[in-house]
């Protein structure tokens, strides 16, 4: 059993929060799960990034830490081809954010998107790093304020993964509003993971989202199951910056998927948010 049972107030009743059994193997198996969804993510992303990515994460809590190596570079005869480019059907834009989705047999239906800053977008107030949008995006109260579907964030515990400032962990509790009249919200719970990836094309960060089961059921809300979630940030050539969003997540709902599948495309909108929350946060500061 991973995890221990307290109370904690939450909109509409009392539910339980967890708190972490922090034993190793129970942590190494959250560190395992947490980066086979950033490299899944970066599976998703990995077409709209520059060639020759590679990088290293932790993948062992031991004292020599064992790295995998991830390189997404197709023409390597060393390369994971598991890793390679998936097939995905363009959208338009929704704004600034570009916009894919895909579809396929026995796959839950999956969403991704891509906004760009560059630095002429910046009003002279000097360019954004990534570390600043992965700041933005890591701080939990910011989640409300760009993606219009949350209702509540609920941070259970930290992961304790002694690695550095290069990964990092956490477990919380998301509940969603329902987009549709008399059907209750969803809610979730999350394991989310960061990590910090530098190899030939340069500083890029991750952080992926999965799914993780909390030993408690809402009254208000049905539970979903959240797939794959997730962000990638990396800084181009030009200095323009690249946020990468990928979106997969099952509701477990009676409402039928033709239903659902446009409001989860439009759902990838809220990159346009996070970029327009990024300038106006570097605008303010006078930097």
């Amino acid at each position: 059993m991973a995890t221990q049972q307290r109370t904690v107030a939450t909109p509409n009743r009392d539910i339980h929060k967890v708190a972490l059994n922090t034993e190793r193997h129970v942590v190494e198996g959250l560190l395992q799960k947490g980066v086979s969804a950033s490299e899944r993510l970066l599976r998703c992303v990995s077409d709209l990034s520059p060639p020759k990515l590679k990088g290293s994460v932790v993948t062992s809590l031991a004292p020599q830490s064992t790295r995998a190596s991830l390189d997404l570079d197709d023409t390597s005869p060393a390369a994971d081809h598991s890793l390679a480019p998936m097939e995905w059907t363009s959208i338009g834009h929704f704004g600034k954010t570009e916009a894919w989705s895909r579809s396929a047999a026995g796959e839950v239906f999956m969403t991704r998107g891509r906004v760009l800053i560059r630095p002429e977008e910046m009003g002279g107030h000097g360019g954004l790093e990534v570390d600043d949008v992965m700041a933005y995006l890591w701080d939990s109260n910011n989640l409300k304020v760009y993606d219009p579907l949350v209702e509540k964030v609920c941070k259970v515990s930290d992961v304790p993964v002694p690695t550095g400032d290069d990964t990092k962990m956490d477990v919380s509790y998301i509940a969603d509003y329902s987009p549709f009249i008399g059907i209750p919200g969803r809610d979730y719970g999350c394991l989310r993971h960061y990590s910090r990836r530098v190899g030939g094309s340069g500083d890029h960060q991750v952080q992926s989202i999965t799914g993780l089961e909390l030993p408690y059921e809402s009254e208000t809300h049905f539970r979903g199951e959240i797939l794959l979630v997730g962000f990638e940030c990396r800084k181009l050539d030009d200095g323009t910056l690249q946020i990468a969003y990928v979106e997969q997540v099952d509701v477990r709902s009676s409402v039928p998927e033709w239903m659902q599948q446009p409001l989860k495309t439009r759902h990838v909108a809220l990159l346009d948010t996070i970029k327009q929350k990024l300038i106006e946060a570097k605008t303010a500061s006078g930097a």
